[in-house]
């Protein structure tokens, strides 16, 4: 893991109380984000690139994620943690087949 993603998995097991420290792990990258698994249960994304707008795209997010769980026949990842400063979300892991999976 880079120094970055080491920082990450620290803030992160501090966040949620994770003792065991393979209970992060990295869970893949995209352009835009860091993804971490934490003990099989809760997904860790964080935005690479931190700008004077990122708080604001994070709550914004948080918010769609909210008013979306309330109306949407499909599950909508619950958020159980967030620090908006540093992009960093958390949600309960969604089991089952990803959507961007296409059709069985």
């Amino acid at each position: 893991m880079t120094s970055n993603e080491l920082a990450i998995v620290a803030l992160i097991r501090d966040l949620l109380k994770v003792q065991d420290s393979g209970s992060v792990r990295p869970a893949g990258d995209g352009s835009d984000h860091w993804a971490f698994d934490v003990n099989g249960t809760f997904i860790a994304r964080v935005r690479k690139d931190i700008g004077e707008h990122t708080a604001a795209a994070i709550e914004r997010e948080a918010a769609l994620l909210e008013m979306l769980s309330r109306i949407s026949p499909i599950p909508v990842p619950q958020i159980v943690a967030a620090v908006p400063q540093i992009g960093l979300l958390v949600f309960r892991k969604l089991h089952g087949r990803s959507l961007l999976a296409g059709a069985p």
